[in-house]
């Protein structure tokens, strides 16, 4: 059975980008797969990766128990679903935090000899729903998508597989905007999405 873990990363339960995730869950739970949601910002979620952390856990490979039901979650699953808003050009800060502090090494790296091995091995497929108040016309020809590449470095270095990552933005769509409602392509698009992951 797939175990599917959804991310999500935005301060409000309205507007577009929280459309884009009720769709994920509605038709995730129409498919039958196990399901488990996880609202940053409602969970109360410390992004800072303070000194103490740094230095005493993250170097030696220690979870702080705080974070291992987290870790746990990641660890089991096949898929992962992040859906966001995209502010200055990059993720939130809340979710940035959340791979500093649960992607950590002996979770989902090892360095051996300065080399990085990947060690989710369940993990198959991560799929990312952005949206972006720039319109996709406007960043066409500008700078490549980092958001995308940060996705794909991330696959790379931290799943045995290497995941797949299907990844999909939507431009001139913000995390405030008052039209809320995905539309009629926007659902085929995220419905395709989700049959290649469930797959």
């Amino acid at each position: 059975m797939n175990k599917v873990h959804v991310v999500y990363a935005a301060p409000r339960r309205e507007g577009f980008v929280f459309s884009c995730l009720e769709l994920i869950l509605s038709r995730l739970k129409n498919l039958g797969a196990h399901v488990e949601f996880l609202d940053l910002y409602r969970c109360g979620f410390d992004p800072v990766l303070r000194e103490d952390d740094l230095q005493h856990c993250y170097s030696k490979g220690v979870t702080p128990g705080e974070l291992t039901g987290l870790t746990n979650s990641l660890a089991q699953a096949t898929t992962i679903i992040f859906v966001f808003p995209v502010w200055m050009y990059s993720m939130p800060a809340i979710l940035k935090g959340y791979f500093d502090k649960v992607w950590r090494p002996g979770v989902s790296f090892a360095v051996e000899n300065d080399v990085i091995r990947p060690l989710l091995c369940k993990l198959d497929n991560i799929m990312v729903v952005c949206t972006a108040g720039q319109a996709d016309s406007a960043s066409e020809n500008s700078t490549p998508d980092l958001t995308k590449s940060f996705f794909e470095q991330l696959a790379a270095q931290n799943t045995t597989g290497p995941a797949a990552v299907h990844y999909v933005k939507f431009g001139g769509r913000d995390a405030v905007s008052s039209d809320a409602e995905c539309t009629v392509k926007e659902v085929k698009i995220i419905e395709e999405l989700l049959r290649n992951v469930l797959a």
